[in-house]
């Protein structure tokens, strides 16, 4: 049987490398839309097609059922053993399709190789294993890649030529990426041919003022670096393109990694998110990172001239609640630490040449058509809320942030169902004349505007954080509970499965991110009602992301602060110029004695609603109270 599936894969590879052939800007300017659209769609669902006439389709959710891509039938069908080497090799041999199109025939090659080599060993698993492994550790740097997000590589054009030199007013340019294509990213593709060209350079234009806003506000130097790394979703590409030009009108040069596409089954992803484990040891920890740093130094001249990142983000997909398969791979306790380390050393690289007070970072959201059939309607909304006078909001926010610098500490209690109940501990202001606790967010770094954010003191943090349903990092949570003891999650569950051990894994790998503790990074509240207001309008609260559920309530954020990084940089209020002194906590003071033990790499915000809220109060030393929000 697992000839069988080498045979497959490999008939797999053969056709890419010979799509690489035959594949140039003629074929796509020439051909139809129609005849494009049916090679995208034979190629990834019809390319894996086994026995079963039946099954063409490997991603979808049907035909997963019995891929080797889905680790319950690889393993149901090879055993437990080769059934995890099946999955992971066939989820490297999926993810390589875009080599085809980028021209990067060795990789392609190099898979090719790897399968031949396997079927020499006659189904002997450790040499199996073995061949794999070595493999994995020769191709390290393509991991390395994906793992620094390709986002600062400003020597490869191949997307930037798409979008400088394809015709964007026809379709055919989007199967140039070399990734499935759905109906959405068609959907938004011609949202945005239809769409006003006024509007998109308007947005275009408030994107990029934004960006260079984040540098004055945050008191941070751009000096000479001049590259700006675009992240966008397919079918963008017109905004992209409008943001491109008034960069160069700027001095500046925007360029772009390969997008995103919209992911039709999530649970592919969520499958295999611990491939590593099935050949993660100490000696491939230490190659690994040994490339990051080898990666970062090699690239240490393009990087010095990098300048920040605008990323796009999009939403209106439905919450995704995994199924946790017991076939999937998982990091035993050793390789969590192991990822921890290799985590730790690409933040620690990334500063070290992108530091972050030189480098910038503005986000925006974009609605999906999976959003229904209320898009372009929703679509207006949101640019409605992503525009809204910032000078009006920052206003209403400093009045709550004079307010709350006298606050000893803030309670935040929830009302019926909620059991949220937690204080929240105030840095003390030694000279109140000059300096302040909160910042005040207009809509540079996140857009839109809307909320004031501080870094509380964990010692003196207590209490319990529950939210009964939320949508984090992709994932759903059901009746998420959190308990904070002087500043760190010490207990926490979720309603997700039925068995309780699943749950608190669940929270682990996905929230704490292997960690044993997470501290309170952020505590922050949300003054954006219009966001609220056309959530509850189109019943869309659950498919908000954060970037703008996080502004309709007070939220938290546990891991690293939000000023991680430049803690020692002088950050001046815009409004009335007093310096923010909450920019750190017990565990980024570490960085003094031991920078790895000062950060944990992650940063996961976690919102209330307002409705969900008894109240928002804070409490001076003398117990005057300062409410903020009370009943919703």
């Amino acid at each position: 049987m697992f000839k069988s599936f080498l045979d497959h894969a490999s008939d797999f590879v053969t056709r890419l490398i010979h799509l690489e052939e035959n594949i140039n800007d003629e074929l796509f300017m020439k051909s139809s839309f129609e005849s494009l659209k049916k090679e995208n769609d034979d190629l990834f669902n019809e390319s894996l097609k086994k026995e079963n006439d039946d099954l063409f389709n490997e991603i979808t959710n049907e035909g997963y059922k019995k891929s080797y891509l889905n680790p319950d039938y690889a393993c149901q069908v090879l055993g437990n053993k080769l059934g995890q080497l099946a999955f992971c090799i066939y989820s490297d041999i999926l993810n390589a399709s875009k080599f085809a199109f980028t021209h990067e025939k060795g990789n392609l090659l190099e898979l090719k190789a790897l399968i031949e080599k396997l079927k020499a060993q006659r189904d002997q698993e450790e040499a199996l294993m073995a061949v794999y492994r070595e493999f994995k550790m020769k191709t390290l740097r393509l991991q390395v890649s994906e793992f620094m997000g390709d986002r600062y590589n400003i020597s490869n054009n191949f997307v930037r030529d798409i979008i400088e030199n394809s015709n964007l007013n026809e379709l055919n340019y989007i199967y140039m990426y070399g990734k499935r294509i759905s109906e959405y990213e068609i959907c938004v593709a011609k949202f945005f041919q239809s769409y006003d060209k006024e509007k998109i350079k308007t947005t275009a234009s408030l994107i990029v003022n934004a960006f260079f806003q984040g540098f004055i506000v945050e008191n941070k130097e751009i000096g000479d670096r001049k590259e700006i790394s675009i992240i966008f979703n397919i079918g963008q590409e017109l905004l992209v393109r409008d943001i491109m030009l008034i960069l160069k009108e700027k001095g500046y040069h925007g360029f772009a990694p390969l997008p995103y596409g919209i992911e039709e089954n999530k649970q592919v992803s969520y499958d295999h998110r611990f491939n590593n484990a099935l050949i993660l040891d100490e000696e491939f920890k230490n190659l690994f990172m040994e490339k990051i740093k080898q990666e970062y130094k090699e690239k240490e001249e393009i990087l010095s001239k990098h300048a920040g990142i605008i990323l796009f983000e999009t939403f209106g997909e439905e919450p995704f609640s995994p199924v946790d398969k017991n076939s999937a791979l998982r990091f035993s306790k050793g390789q969590s630490g192991y990822m921890g380390e290799i985590r730790k050393t690409y933040r620690l690289s990334k500063e070290m040449y992108i530091p972050g007070l030189n480098a910038g970072n503005t986000i925006i959201a974009f609605p999906s058509p999976q959003i229904g059939q209320d898009f372009e309607e929703i679509f207006e909304e949101i640019m409605k809320i992503n525009t809204l006078d910032v000078d009006k909001y920052e206003r209403i926010q400093q009045t709550m942030i004079d307010a709350l610098d006298k606050a000893n500490f803030i309670h935040v209690k929830g009302k019926g169902n909620n059991k949220t109940d937690i204080r929240v501990k105030m840095h003390e202001l030694k000279n109140p004349e000059r300096e302040t606790l909160f910042a005040n967010a207009g809509a540079n770094v996140n857009i839109p505007v809307g909320e004031i954010y501080t870094s509380p003191v964990l010692k003196g943090t207590n209490g319990v954080l529950h939210i009964e349903e939320t949508f984090l990092e992709g994932l759903s949570y059901k009746e998420l509970l959190l308990v904070f003891k002087d500043g760190y999650v010490t207990e926490y569950s979720c309603k997700n499965f039925h068995e309780e051990k699943k749950n608190l894994e669940y929270i682990e790998e996905n929230l704490l991110f292997l960690h044993s503790t997470l501290p309170m990074g952020e505590f922050a509240i949300g003054t954006n009602t219009l966001a609220y207001v056309v959530a509850k309008k189109y019943g869309i609260m659950g498919k908000l992301p954060f970037l703008i559920s996080e502004k309709m309530g007070p939220h938290f954020a546990i891991g690293d602060t939000c000023f991680s990084f430049v803690e020692d940089c002088d950050i001046k209020s815009h409004i009335n110029g007093k310096y923010i002194v909450a920019k750190e906590n017990e565990r980024s003071l570490l960085r003094n004695q031991d920078v790895e033990k000062a950060y944990t790499g992650c940063h996961t915000s976690i919102s209330i609603l307002y409705v969900s809220l008894d109240l928002v109060t804070g409490y001076t030393k003398d117990g005057v109270k300062i409410d903020i929000l009370k009943d919703g």
